[in-house]
């Protein structure tokens, strides 16, 4: 008798062991959808245009700097043209 009740017991607290971490397992899956409710679209397309909107001034900026590399470098031509012909006038002892 007293093993019938033992085995009683061992499943009676089986099964409430079972039921709570069923129960666990709920609540963690209704805490995760309340995560996933809160995250509103309207919020999520409010970053990805302030992304888009940092996107295009930095690629502005990037135009602008390779605008100006592009300038520095015909300047730099020029100059060292102009340098090539000082220097050969200088070589010239009848170009005074």
């Amino acid at each position: 008798m007293i093993d019938k009740i033992k085995n009683n017991l061992t499943a009676l607290i089986a099964t409430v062991g079972l039921i709570g971490t069923i129960g666990t397992g709920f609540v963690k899956y209704g805490e995760i959808m309340n995560k996933i409710e809160s995250v509103e679209p309207s919020k999520i397309e409010a970053e990805f245009k302030t992304q888009n909107k940092t996107i295009l001034e930095q690629n502005t900026t990037i135009e602008k700097q390779l605008t100006l590399i592009k300038i520095n470098e015909k300047e730099i031509e020029l100059l060292k043209a102009q340098i090539k012909e000082l220097k050969i006038r200088a070589s010239n002892p009848l170009a005074n």
